[in-house]
């Protein structure tokens, strides 16, 4: 293989915004930092189809041949990072603001209460900080 997956394949590491774009990328994560990263391949296996399973394939044969070090390596691991821990941060400013106020001071759409639309963003942010939780972004301690 003559050219880094990591860069053939950028748009979908760093900008793929789909279910098994986001399944490489914690795959990708996974093989950068295994004790925090926690997804392992058989876990999605399923979801891939023929191109998204040679996409992984090409990420962990160029992984095995040039190792945890390789920079177009580092750099999409530390992009995926990054990105990730910002959406954490986030969700849990919004989580923080949520938690500050009161249900009915919360701005409804037409058609819901106040009430309804906060219990709604409230259990929005705790799935979200449940899934970055277990996918190593969250320390299981931290809410």
């Amino acid at each position: 293989m003559s050219q880094s997956p990591y860069l053939k394949y950028d748009e979908i590491l760093h900008h793929g915004r789909y279910g098994t774009a986001y399944r490489l990328q914690e795959l990708v994560l996974g093989f950068y930092d295994p004790g925090k990263f926690h997804l392992h391949r058989d876990d999605c296996w399923g979801g891939f189809d023929a191109n998204h399973r040679g996409f992984y394939q090409e990420f962990a044969d160029w992984y095995r041949e040039h190792g945890n070090d390789e920079p177009s390596f580092v750099s999409a691991c530390r992009a995926i990072i990054a990105r990730d821990e910002q959406q954490v941060a986030d969700v849990l400013a919004e989580l923080t603001q949520l938690r500050a106020m009161q249900p009915g001071d919360y701005p409804a759409e037409f058609g819901e209460t106040s009430e309804g639309a906060y219990k709604a963003a409230l259990e929005s942010c705790e799935h979200f900080l449940t899934i970055y939780r277990s996918q190593g972004f969250i320390d299981k301690k931290r809410r």
